[in-house]
């Protein structure tokens, strides 16, 4: 039985973070783990912007609202949960992208949640320290699944090694050079036709 690990952002959905700093014009929602690897320190700034710019948990709901998935994400979401369980496992916060989730038949996903309070987002606590992903698809695996999982960053990179078949989707030029054995999806035509093949074994 084969179940699917997919990332989210720049997998099916545009990265959301800088959306809210093409709203506010906050330069500090553009921080990545790329910038700073300590992700509660990111967090923390993070934190820090959505203050300043005296956002509330609803403000932002209503500003991802308006993003759409990537183009043919949804019509894809569907062909794959015909053929397999599919459950997003992501480092970001599920509230803020629930409301693209919603756009592509909102798929379970495993995530970190932020703590609010009165309306006011208070805490963006990290699920589990290290490597959110790898220990997902152990999990499933020790359920008796075979996990396909498909990234496209350095994040990923456990998952897709953990994994019984695996797929870059669109990645950095990072994660490929680190990774470069792992096979590339460009779009999700190809992505179709790597799990059609891997199906029919």
């Amino acid at each position: 039985m084969w179940i699917a690990l997919f990332d989210l952002e720049s997998v099916l959905i545009p990265e959301l973070w800088p959306v809210l700093a093409k709203e506010t014009g906050n330069k500090d929602f553009l921080l990545t783990t790329r910038d700073i690897a300590d992700k509660k320190e990111l967090n923390r700034l993070r934190l820090k912007a959505i203050k300043e710019e005296k956002l509330s948990a609803r403000d932002i709901e209503k500003i991802i609202s308006r993003v759409s998935p990537l183009k043919g994400a949804a019509e894809f979401v569907s062909w794959l949960r015909e053929r397999m369980p599919l459950i997003i496992v992501s480092d970001c916060f599920r509230p803020l992208a629930q409301p693209v989730l919603k756009k592509i038949g909102m798929p379970a996903i495993i995530a970190h949640e932020w703590k609010t309070k009165n309306g006011k987002i208070v805490e963006l606590p990290l699920r589990m320290e290290g490597d959110t992903k790898a220990p997902v698809v152990k999990a499933f695996q020790s359920l008796g699944y075979k996990v396909l999982a498909v990234g496209d960053s350095l994040n990923d990179l456990g998952m897709l090694k953990a994994a019984d078949a695996a797929s870059w989707f669109c990645p950095s030029e990072r994660a490929l050079k680190k990774a470069p054995r792992i096979p590339v999806s460009k779009n999700y035509g190809e992505l179709k036709t790597k799990i059609s093949v891997l199906l029919a074994k």
